[in-house]
């Protein structure tokens, strides 16, 4: 399984052979590969980055923006405090956080990640 940073790299010297990752580019691809995404998902939050001119923690920043309080909720509620970020989640996070956030207060039961 490549990481982010990998596949990063192979996606950009596609598009841009010529364009290299600043240093903080390279950190904010490192902290992905921290979190538990999925290869998909993490070339799925990588070429929409490229293609929008943004750097990954901006796209992530974006498209999660809510993922702070509802994994509180959650972290209150369950025992779960690890998820996975699959392409479902990334190309519907609003949904997943919400079957997250509802599967974690019926009964106890810890939320699956889709």
């Amino acid at each position: 399984m490549k990481t982010a940073y990998e596949l990063a790299m192979e996606r950009l010297s596609k598009a841009a052979p010529g364009v290299k990752l600043s240093d903080d580019q390279k950190k904010q691809l490192a902290e992905l590969d921290s979190h538990r995404f999925t290869e998909e998902a993490a070339e799925m939050l990588v070429n929409e980055a490229l293609e929008k001119g943004q750097s990954v923690r901006e796209v992530c920043g974006h498209r999660f923006k809510d993922f702070q309080f509802g994994l509180k909720l959650i972290a209150q509620s369950s025992s779960q405090r690890e998820f996975v970020i699959d392409k479902d989640v990334v190309a519907a996070p609003d949904k997943a956080l919400s079957d997250w956030v509802v599967a974690s207060y019926r009964g106890g039961a810890k939320p699956e990640s889709p």
